[in-house]
């Protein structure tokens, strides 16, 4: 850990505009973080996902999504999606199960539905 009297700031500078951060930072953060300004703008002018820019810094997620944080940055890259439930069949079925317990009058119109059109598939076999 560095020396404990170090200087913090309160702002860096891009682009010859002072940015104020979120809370102060130490002042080799700053620099740091100074340099790094230029390329996030223009990953993120790019779009890329905060994954893909990190690994261009050569910093983590975590690291990058502080900076992000600090300089109050809106991320306009793609955002990866969380996988879907219905990829694992165990979530599958709680979630099913949850909609049907909140949706009773649903589960009982469709089950009406499978019935009457299977009473019509049956009512056109025995009469053909």
């Amino acid at each position: 850990m560095p020396d404990a009297n170090f200087q913090f700031v309160t702002s860096v500078t891009f682009l010859g505009r002072d940015i104020p951060l979120l809370k102060p930072i130490a002042l080799f953060n700053a620099r740091r973080l100074e340099a790094l300004l230029p390329q996030i703008a223009a990953l993120n002018a790019a779009r890329k996902t905060k994954r893909e820019a990190a690994a261009v810094l050569g910093v983590n997620e975590q690291t990058l999504a502080t900076y992000i944080k600090l300089t109050q940055t809106t991320w306009l890259g793609k955002v990866p999606q969380p996988a879907s439930a219905y990829r694992n069949p165990t979530r599958h079925q709680i979630h099913v199960k949850a909609w049907k317990k909140r949706n009773p009058d649903k589960v009982r119109a469709i089950k009406r539905r499978y019935y009457l059109k299977r009473k019509a598939r049956l009512a056109a076999l025995s009469n053909a």
